[in-house]
């Protein structure tokens, strides 16, 4: 009982710090563009974390697509995080679960997800999504081969 407790404690800690950090890259809201915002249209604009690019194939909304290799080849698996319970971990599962090095995804509007990896150096690798983009390296983000685990948050 005192492990679940634990987690349930790091998990929320990491979270904490997760919400801290996207709070540490929005925009001030000063004249100044964040780096990231792109247009959509004139009227409209989409902010992406600064590891994601522009996804370049459609997705289904509330889904995270994996890949086995890097550049979105290989073997890749599809997430559906509808009908999941908030602020709960979720093995990613199939065979892609420890394996991953690119990912696509295409979330709903006010919805974060935060992928854990775990390794023997560090076992809080975090990873955080929202909105729509893609990733065709995980290598430079120390997660690469090492997600295994999804929390779907909401703000």
């Amino acid at each position: 009982m005192k492990f679940v407790t634990t987690n349930r404690f790091l998990h929320r800690s990491l979270l904490c710090l997760s919400v801290v950090a996207l709070l540490a890259m929005a925009p001030t809201g000063g004249s100044k563009k964040h780096r990231r915002y792109q247009e959509k249209d004139s009227n409209s604009k989409t902010e992406q974390p600064l590891h994601a690019q522009e996804c370049s194939v459609s997705i289904p909304s509330g889904s995270i697509v994996f890949y086995k290799d890097t550049h979105f080849e290989g073997r890749e698996e599809v997430f559906k995080i509808e009908g999941k319970e908030l602020h709960e971990m979720h093995d990613i599962g199939g065979k892609l679960s420890g394996s991953i090095s690119s990912l696509r995804w295409n979330l709903p509007e006010g919805t974060i997800v935060v992928l854990y990896g775990s390794s023997a150096k560090n076992p809080s690798r975090q990873y955080v999504i929202w909105g729509e983009g893609q990733d065709d390296r995980l290598t430079g983000h120390g997660v690469n081969d090492k997600l295994t685990t999804v929390c779907i948050e909401n703000f």
